[in-house]
């Protein structure tokens, strides 16, 4: 009886044995997938943190532009004025140097010519 006994005693401990090693490895294996889980949550919360701060500075950008937008209206307001005053008085003296010889040499010194799309100041002011 003694060899029965002491061939189920080996064969129970190698069962218990393997099943130790097993749960074991199991344990080893959930513990590894929780962290890679807890370092996934970090890494999710940070790339959230980071897109916030994307966020913001975007939406300061578009605040800045507007501001830099709304501050170049007037300068080109006023340069799209005094392009028409010099236009204007282009015009004047290129109407002008058709009687006047000293407004012909102005006109030919700088070369003064009207674009084919201008009009002749004098049916610009009949449109007036």
């Amino acid at each position: 009886m003694t060899d029965y006994n002491q061939q189920h005693s080996g064969s129970e401990w190698a069962i218990h044995l393997t099943v130790f090693i097993l749960s074991i490895a199991f344990a080893i294996f959930l513990t590894a997938q929780i962290r890679g889980t807890v370092q996934s949550g970090k890494t999710m919360q940070w790339q959230l943190s980071n897109i916030d701060k994307q966020i913001e500075n975007v939406k300061a950008a578009e605040k800045q532009a507007d501001e830099l937008n709304q501050k170049s209206e007037e300068p080109v307001k006023q340069a799209q004025q005094l392009q028409e005053r010099f236009s204007a008085l282009l015009n004047d003296v290129y109407d002008l140097a058709k009687d006047d010889d000293d407004a012909k040499k102005v006109v030919q010194k700088w070369k003064i010519q009207r674009g084919p799309d201008a009009k002749d100041s004098k049916d610009a002011k009949s449109d007036k």
